[in-house]
């Protein structure tokens, strides 16, 4: 588990690939749990579907706050002597590379924004 949330750097690839499912399935999990957490304590005057794809817009936010966080305190507890900027070699020392489940995290973030949004408007 050390090596898959708080490590940066990986041993092997299948470690690598471990991280790159788990941490964006883990994003998307936290996602519902703060929508269910905010429709729990937040009451709307919207009609419920309403009320849940609003919700679902403000975690999506609270979420992509926490992973800023999580992005922050992982790149300082690990040091930033892992960056090299003009390089991209592919190696699992690559900064960019042990950043892409993040990425992909953010991406994933992005389009369930974007579509939730559309769906409000739709509705509106």
């Amino acid at each position: 588990m050390y090596e898959i949330f708080i490590s940066l750097l990986l041993g092997n690839s299948m470690d690598f690939f471990i991280k790159l499912t788990v941490i964006p399935l883990v994003s998307l999990l936290l996602v519902f749990v703060v929508q269910a957490i905010w429709m729990k304590f937040e009451k709307g005057k919207f009609p419920y579907i309403m009320h849940s794809k609003i919700a679902l817009l403000n975690s999506i936010i609270v979420v992509a706050v926490i992973i800023n966080l999580y992005w922050f305190l992982l790149i300082k507890f690990n040091g930033l002597y892992v960056f090299t900027w003009n390089l991209f070699p592919y190696k699992f020392t690559n900064i960019y590379l042990l950043l892409s489940p993040l990425f992909v995290s953010y991406l994933m973030l992005i389009i369930l924004y974007f579509s939730t949004q559309s769906k409000i408007k739709k509705l509106i």
